[in-house]
């Protein structure tokens, strides 16, 4: 299986994405007040589900996962899909708490960045070593 568009993890202080041509977008999460968060049960899921559909749409990267981070903030119920909001709910999110300052990749942060570029490389290279 090779990488055909981009790579995305999600983590607590944001989101990192590197495009198949090498691209990097670093997205931090919200400024959401310490008992804001009941659980993280379901932020990953909600996550993932807006960068699938920020793909399929055609959206430009950074619009999905700014998208991406306001919805996985959104579950601030103690069960996984209670606090699902609508899409301008949590959009709105963004307005009330604002995002954490920007992300400077830190020495962990870019070896992980390194490792999924390398693992997009050998993806990309298997794929086409394939089709010859």
């Amino acid at each position: 299986m090779r990488v055909k568009e981009v790579v995305v993890i999600h983590f607590p202080e944001g989101a990192f994405a590197r495009t198949r041509k090498g691209d990097d977008v670093w997205q931090s999460s919200f400024k959401l007040p310490e008992k804001y968060i009941a659980v993280t049960a379901g932020a990953g899921d909600a996550f993932c589900t807006v960068t699938l559909l920020g793909l399929h749409e055609g959206w430009e990267l950074e619009q999905y996962l700014q998208t991406a981070v306001c919805m996985a903030a959104s579950l601030a119920d103690p069960t996984c899909t209670g606090g699902l909001e609508p899409l301008n709910a949590c959009l709105a999110l963004e307005k009330k708490y604002g995002y954490r300052p920007a992300l400077e990749p830190n020495e962990d942060q870019l070896h992980r960045a390194n490792y999924f570029h390398e693992a997009v490389d050998r993806s990309n290279r298997a794929g086409c070593a394939r089709l010859r």
